[in-house]
């Protein structure tokens, strides 16, 4: 082998143009004008791309959160309680039993979203002003046993 091919496969030399990148690190690399940094860059934009289509899914899918870190770490709220969520690299972990795995999917099976409490009822008397039944109903209460006239 010559010279020329050794510094190529040790790292002192671009393996694709021969430029010299100084001292030798043992195995193959490319300069910055031959895409040395490539696979860094796909990295990246695919950890990019997990973060967005993770935080769609998880909309989509009723679980309600708060991004920190620029979207780059989620804090889940599940029925299985607090759920840490890096959607980057798929990692979570449930807060109270310290339990580890990765991918949003397996998220999703493993925790359900957390579901909304059950509205209030109030069973209408007839002291309720219809006033007061509409504040009841905007406020989220169900109110049984009202009369049409009043709702």
């Amino acid at each position: 082998m010559g010279e020329i091919a050794e510094s190529m496969l040790d790292g002192s030399c671009c393996e694709q143009c021969g430029e010299y990148l100084g001292e030798a690190v043992g195995y193959a690399q490319c300069c910055a004008a031959c895409g040395g940094d490539s696979e860094r860059e796909d990295s990246q934009m695919r950890r990019a791309s997990n973060r967005e289509s993770s935080n769609r899914l998880l909309r989509e899918n009723g679980y309600t959160f708060d991004e920190r870190n620029g979207a780059a770490h989620l804090i889940v709220q599940t029925q299985r309680g607090i759920v840490d969520f890096w959607p980057g690299t798929g990692k979570f972990i449930v807060r109270s039993t310290r339990y580890e795995a990765r991918g949003v999917f397996n998220l999703m099976q493993h925790a359900a979203p957390l579901q909304p409490a059950a509205p209030l009822e109030i069973q209408w008397k007839p002291h309720m002003t219809p006033f007061s039944v509409r504040a009841y109903l905007q406020a989220g209460f169900i109110l049984a046993g009202a009369p049409a006239d009043s709702k």
